[in-house]
């Protein structure tokens, strides 16, 4: 399924793309509504603020995501998904979806629903 993805990825001229990358990018899209903040992200994904700084400023640096400054607080940054970024993590969700798809290609929807009952018991399980 990587693999899939990944072809798909390079073929859009994105493999330098990384899963942190790709997560924090579906973060701000599911809370474009909301002010977000870098300890928003350290905490959602419980990674240490220095990881986020760096795989922020990469991101940055690609134009997939700003930061700006808060008014109140000089120290704080805003941290906002930009067009490049919403149109990199669209990109993403079609390739995975395109992937899922061919993945359950042949398999029932009962079957589906089985396994993910039994991989859902698996993971409690693990804790």
């Amino acid at each position: 399924m990587k693999r899939r993805i990944d072809g798909k990825l390079k073929k859009l001229g994105l493999d330098e793309y990384t899963a942190s990358n790709g997560w924090i990018l579906k973060y701000l899209y599911d809370n474009k509504e909301k002010e977000v903040y870098q300890k928003d992200i350290e905490k959602h994904f419980h990674i240490g603020r220095s990881t986020v700084t760096a795989t922020i400023k990469i991101m940055e640096k690609k134009g997939y995501i700003s930061r700006t400054s808060v008014e109140n607080d000089a120290r704080l940054k805003r941290v906002i998904l930009m067009p490049k970024g919403e149109e990199v993590h669209k990109s993403i969700s079609e390739a995975i979806q395109e992937a899922n798809l061919k993945m359950i290609e042949g398999i029932t929807e009962e079957e589906v629903e089985t396994l993910y009952q039994i991989l859902k018991k698996i993971r409690e399980n693990l804790g």
